[in-house]
C-alpha cells in the first residue's frame, strides 16, 4: 500500500515506544529497523523488513496462590504493510532483573495476515513466582525468517512490577514473632529491665542501702576489709 510504505531506513530507528529494540545482523543494511511516520507525530511501529509493522508491548501480571505461580500476559500488535499475505511468529519471553529466564517462552503462529491487516497478538508466560521485577519480551518474524540468525526480527520489551506477596507474607511473621518473642521475655524476666545493681522493692541500689552486717565492728564502727563470718 502506498501509504504503508516507510519513508526510509537507517541505524537509528529503534522505535518511538518505550522498550523498542531490534537485532539485526551487521553487514545488512537492507535488514536495519525503519519506523514508519503518520501524520501528527511518529508511530510507536518498528519494522525490520518493511513488510511487518509491530506495535508497543503491553503486560499484565496475574498473581496466584501458589508462590511458585503467577502469570504475565503480554499482547502485541502485528500489521502486515506488505502487497501479500505473510506468516509470522512471535515468541514471549520473561526475565528476572539479573538477566535470566523466568517461566517458559511462549510461541504462537500468525498465519495469513492479509495486507494492510492489523491483528493483536497475545502470550503467557507462567511460574513467576516472586521475582518482584521482571522484563516482559517479544519478538516477531517472519515464518521463513525464524531461527534465521535473528534476520528480520523485531523485539519489544517492556519492565513490569508486581507485589510479591510470599515473601511480604514472610517478613510480616517474621516481625511479629520477633515482637511477641520480646514482649515474653519481659513478662518471664521483669527484673531485668530495670538494670543491674537495682533492688526490686525499692529502687535503690546496693550501694544505698548503708554497710552490710559483715561490715560492722562490735564497738558500731566499721571495718575494711570486713570481718570474716
Amino acid at each position: 500500500m502506498p501509504g504503508d510504505t516507510p519513508t526510509g531506513h537507517g541505524p537509528g530507528g529503534n522505535g518511538a515506544g518505550d522498550g523498542a529494540t531490534g537485532t539485526t545482523p551487521e553487514g545488512n543494511p537492507g535488514d536495519e529497523l525503519s519506523q514508519k511516520p503518520k501524520e501528527g507525530g511518529v508511530s510507536d511501529e518498528t519494522t525490520a523488513d518493511g513488510m511487518i509493522y509491530v506495535g508497543g508491548l503491553s503486560a499484565q501480571h496475574h498473581w496466584s496462590i501458589n508462590p511458585f505461580g503467577g502469570s504475565l500476559v503480554m499482547s502485541v500488535s502485528i500489521r502486515n504493510a506488505s502487497p501479500d499475505p505473510v506468516n509470522a511468529v512471535a515468541v514471549f519471553s520473561v526475565n528476572h532483573f539479573f538477566g535470566g529466564q523466568v517461566g517458559w517462552k511462549d510461541k504462537v503462529s500468525v498465519l495469513e495476515l492479509e495486507p494492510g491487516e492489523s491483528r493483536v497478538i497475545t502470550g503467557r508466560v507462567d511460574r513467576l513466582a516472586q521475582w518482584t521485577l521482571v522484563m516482559g519480551k517479544v519478538s516477531v518474524s517472519r515464518l521463513e525468517d525464524h531461527d534465521a540468525w535473528g534476520l528480520g526480527t523485531v523485539t519489544r520489551d517492556r519492565w513490569v512490577l508486581f507485589f510479591p506477596w510470599f515473601l511480604a507474607l514472610i517478613a510480616a511473621m517474621a516481625v511479629s514473632f520477633a515482637v511477641r518473642r520480646r514482649r515474653r521475655q519481659r513478662l518471664l524476666h521483669p527484673a531485668d529491665e530495670s538494670g543491674p545493681g537495682v533492688n526490686d522493692e525499692s529502687g535503690l541500689g546496693e550501694d544505698d542501702l548503708g554497710p552490710r552486717e559483715d561490715e560492722v565492728t562490735p564497738g558500731g564502727g566499721l571495718s575494711w576489709p570486713p570481718l570474716p563470718t
